[in-house]
């Protein structure tokens, strides 16, 4: 097996992240023994976005941005998820869901689209989309083979979701997330039925 990777894309502002603390002087030559020597190799090196970087340097960097810049407070993970979905909607990242933005509110293409996108940057894990069949406000993500899945990955796409689902929506949509061996599962409720 392939070692487990994610998309360049999706450690591009966690390597920026942890470049800006150690030029400011934030992080500590102790912290930085945290890491591996292909780790700190990662923040002398140009992210190639398509390129394809080890899950484990991944969780490494984002828990020592965790217990630096966020100060090891609970919900960072979550939070910095939804701040990179609001910097990608922002942009103008996935037009396919910017487009239809609030318009029409949460739809399966819409839900299809999200796991596709997140399909993509992950090596290791399958995603399937379940939806509840007595409740339209309930659907679940569930991804196998996830074991290499970092916890904080596992938060960060949870805050993600919730943002990106909410904006889409144009209303609240609760997201929590659970890990079951080498199993997670997202549940994702919405006030109004998916379309």
């Amino acid at each position: 097996m392939e070692r487990p990777s994610l998309k360049g894309s999706a450690i591009e502002s966690l390597v920026e992240g942890v470049r800006s603390l150690v030029k400011d002087r934030q992080v500590t030559s102790d912290d930085l023994k945290r890491l591996t020597e292909d780790d700190l190799a990662l923040l002398d090196t140009d992210i190639n976005p398509a390129g394809w970087y080890p899950v484990d340097s991944y969780d490494r960097l984002i828990r020592l941005l965790h217990d630096v810049d966020g100060r090891g407070r609970p919900g960072y993970f979550e939070e910095r998820g939804a701040r990179v979905a609001e910097r990608l909607f922002e942009a103008g990242m996935y037009a396919q869901l910017h487009a239809q933005d609030g318009a029409e509110g949460l739809t399966r293409l819409h839900v299809k689209l999200t796991s596709t996108i997140w399909d993509a940057l992950l090596n290791f894990v399958s995603w399937n989309c379940r939806y509840d069949e007595n409740d339209a406000c309930l659907f679940h993500y569930e991804l196998e083979r996830a074991e290499d899945l970092p916890e904080p990955l596992r938060l960060q796409a949870q805050g993600f979701f919730e943002y990106a689902f909410s904006r889409v929506a144009g209303e609240a949509v609760q997201v929590s997330s659970t890990r079951d061996g080498g199993d997670v599962r997202y549940t994702i409720r919405t006030s109004s039925p998916v379309l």
